[in-house]
């Protein structure tokens, strides 16, 4: 329904732009655009101004149009995604080889937090820009190697990101440290030396988060040479945002991620 929608959408777009005598339909919006319109349906101004893409000056033009070609196809969209996160639930639970409610949990548990399935928009930009993969403490180094970055170079290859991705960094370790399966355990006993407790600290607070790109999270720190800092990205798993019924504008703020994970953790709670 999504793919047969999307081309609705499309044509509305080439007639629009038509009307308007322009060669290039994409001066009206990407397809990109029209992709997360019809996946994340927005029913106002201030959720359509959420979708990649779209600007005020966008929606000024032609926003008003968008909902109204969006309105006749809501319901059947609205049906489709239902489905899907029904279908993404049973097909977790059929992997089970009980149907014991503690594995239907469990199965739950691991779509909430995220079953290692990237968003689609990271792979796709991924394929066209070359984003890195390697793991995340290892992203300066790659930032310098790749972008010759001088913010990186001069901070140094472990050096602390910004106040609020480090925060975000801390929440993620602790979610999924203590909730995912196969979390990993501090190492006991007690460090004789406050730099070696930073390091064991340190270590597992990146055991973590590798965890949590394991479970399906993608970040990328795009440079930004005039202000010496980087734009930070965020992908949450898709079975997260499908399972939790979340419609957000991706890639995500260092903001909008925090408050995913409070969710993620919320939910996982509300489990037991």
């Amino acid at each position: 329904m999504e793919r047969q929608a999307f081309h609705e959408m499309r044509e509305w777009k080439r007639a629009r732009g038509r009307e308007l005598g322009y060669a290039n339909p994409c001066v009206i919006c990407h397809n990109r655009t029209l992709i997360e319109i019809v996946r994340c349906l927005p029913r106002n101004k201030t959720e359509l101004l959420a979708i990649w893409g779209m600007s005020e000056k966008r929606y000024n033009s032609h926003g008003a149009l968008m909902l109204q070609a969006l309105a006749p196809l809501r319901q059947e969209l609205q049906v489709a995604a239902t489905e899907r996160r029904q279908r993404i639930l049973e097909n977790s639970a059929a992997t089970s080889s009980s149907k014991d409610p503690t594995d239907m949990a469990s199965n739950k548990k691991t779509l909430v937090l995220g079953n290692g399935e990237a968003h689609p928009s990271w792979a796709a930009k991924h394929e066209k820009e070359g984003l890195p993969t390697c793991d995340w403490p290892d992203r300066r180094t790659w930032c310098v190697k790749e972008n010759n970055c001088q913010s990186c170079l001069s901070r140094g290859p472990r050096s602390p990101w910004g106040t609020s991705c480090e925060r975000l960094f801390n929440r993620m370790s602790d979610v999924y440290g203590n909730h995912h399966g196969g979390g990993v355990e501090v190492a006991g006993g007690e460090q004789e030396e406050e730099e070696e407790e930073e390091e064991e600290s340190e270590r597992t607070r990146n055991k973590h988060l590798k965890i949590c790109r394991d479970a399906g999270w993608r970040w990328f720190a795009n440079p930004k040479p005039s202000t010496n800092s980087h734009g930070h990205m965020w992908w949450p798993p898709m079975s997260s945002l499908h399972t939790l019924n979340v419609s957000e504008k991706i890639p995500m703020s260092t903001g909008k991620a925090y408050k995913m994970i409070c969710l993620i953790e919320e939910e996982i709670q509300e489990m037991g």
